[in-house]
């Protein structure tokens, strides 16, 4: 799908590639003119795609996930709600409309329906928002409800069984793809999909400028963290280690928290997100493949004295570059950080990192030893090694409101990150083996 939106986009533009430009011709077009310093691929882009269409649906749906799991482990709970629902909805229309099954619902039954609403059984979309309606069950004993749900539900299967000449037909298939869905032929997100490239009102043209010029605006802007950003990785000295940095890696670091925190506003929270998940992705590599055991304990003894003298220190030099860039990315987040929360927040900031080395290096060994852990075990190290601690906390630190250290380091805030860090690290693993 994400090939198809990107070949869609390169065959509109043809010559003029600045012509009504949105976010996908922006990105084609900075690829096309190729002047940043690290290339931008049409992997970088298709990610960008996904990013957006997961952050405008993630959250509501995963706020609506929870609910009904909550619901679901606990029965009781659910039949209160439904209990209540029922009663308060029945008592009120009741109180308004005493014989409402018979004058309001009854005129919609499958024989009265054609004389009704004169003709307009044909109207297939009249007859979508009635077996939409007929769904909502006030009563278990709502007879006119469940048979108006029937011959509804009928109609619309017939209708999606007939020819495309079919007169009945609208004229737009988003009414076809809103049946199928309803009678559960269609995958949601197929529907989504399409929902959202058709609802979009392009003739809207003033609506449509405003929109391009915010996003060139945040695009200068992006562009010009992204400059800081690999500013930032050269200077750390990451790129003279003795293993492999992807660019890749380095642009998705930043493109991805640029796709989930867009006001421009947040500039410092992007580019602490930035560099905390560049860092968390070079230390994996460098426990997992690239350090022996001598070299993975002296950098979590460097992190633990913290203020100590590297050079007269026996450890190794990408030991001494990791942990200088670490010292270094932790006090420059601490030190923004101070203006906004009004306190030091270095300490936990070191602590966080502490924790992740710590857990790194027992996963490694595990592996060293061929130690199969227990499920508790590994989940529990493996929350931790995903790095989700320094990196969100650094974000909320810089963006405000004020955290207090009762808050930030309480036993709720712990718990919401080894939630958050727990589904990361399972999908981590699912793409990994995918990978493999």
């Amino acid at each position: 799908m994400r090939d198809d939106i990107i070949n869609d986009h390169t065959e509109k533009k043809g010559g003029d590639i600045r012509a009504a430009e949105d976010l996908v011709d922006v990105l084609l077009r900075i690829q096309k003119e190729n002047d940043l310093e690290i290339p931008l691929t049409l992997d970088n882009i298709k990610a960008v795609i996904l990013d957006m269409f997961i952050g405008g649906t993630e959250t509501a749906a995963a706020t609506t996930e929870w609910a009904m799991a909550e619901m679901i482990r606990k029965p009781e709970v659910t039949k209160k709600a439904q209990e209540e629902g029922s009663m308060e909805m029945k008592d009120s229309w009741t109180s308004q409309t005493p014989s409402i099954e018979i004058y309001a619902l009854d005129r919609f039954a499958e024989d009265k329906f054609r004389n009704t609403l004169q003709g307009y059984l044909k109207d297939v979309e009249s007859v979508l928002e009635l077996h939409k309606a007929s769904q909502i069950v006030l009563d278990s004993n709502d007879s006119v409800l469940e048979e108006l749900n029937t011959w509804t539900g009928h109609f619309l299967k017939e209708y999606l069984s007939t020819s495309s000449n079919n007169a009945h037909r609208p004229p737009s298939n988003h009414i076809d793809l809103e049946i199928n869905l309803l009678l559960g032929t269609y995958s949601p997100w197929l529907f989504f999909f399409f929902f959202f490239f058709s609802s979009l009102d392009l003739a809207n043209k003033e609506l449509l400028e405003l929109g391009i010029e915010n996003f060139n605006r945040c695009q200068v802007i992006f562009r010009k963290e992204l400059g800081l950003f690999n500013r930032w990785f050269k200077t750390s000295g990451m790129d003279k280690l003795h293993f492999p940095i992807a660019k890749t890696t380095v642009m998705y670091s930043f493109l991805s928290v640029a796709a989930t925190l867009p006001s421009p506003e947040l500039r410092e929270a992007r580019l602490a997100w930035a560099k905390h998940g560049l860092l968390k992705s070079v230390f994996d590599s460098f426990f997992d493949v690239w350090s022996t055991k001598e070299e993975q304990l002296n950098l979590i003894k460097l992190m633990e004295k913290w203020d100590v003298d590297v050079n007269k220190e026996r450890c190794s030099e990408p030991v001494k570059i990791l942990f200088l860039v670490l010292k270094r990315t932790i006090s420059e987040t601490a030190a923004q950080a101070l203006k906004v929360q009004d306190r030091t927040v270095l300490n936990h900031l070191i602590q966080q990192w502490v924790d992740i080395l710590r857990s790194g290096l027992k996963e490694v060994e595990w592996r060293r030893n061929k130690c199969v852990p227990s499920i508790e075990e590994y989940e529990r190290n493996g929350i931790t090694t995903m790095a989700l601690g320094p990196i969100v906390l650094s974000a909320m630190y810089l963006i405000g409101p004020k955290l207090p250290r009762a808050v930030a380091e309480s036993a709720e805030c712990d718990y919401l990150l080894d939630v958050l860090g727990l589904h990361g690290r399972y999908l981590n693993d699912v793409n990994g083996y995918q990978v493999r």
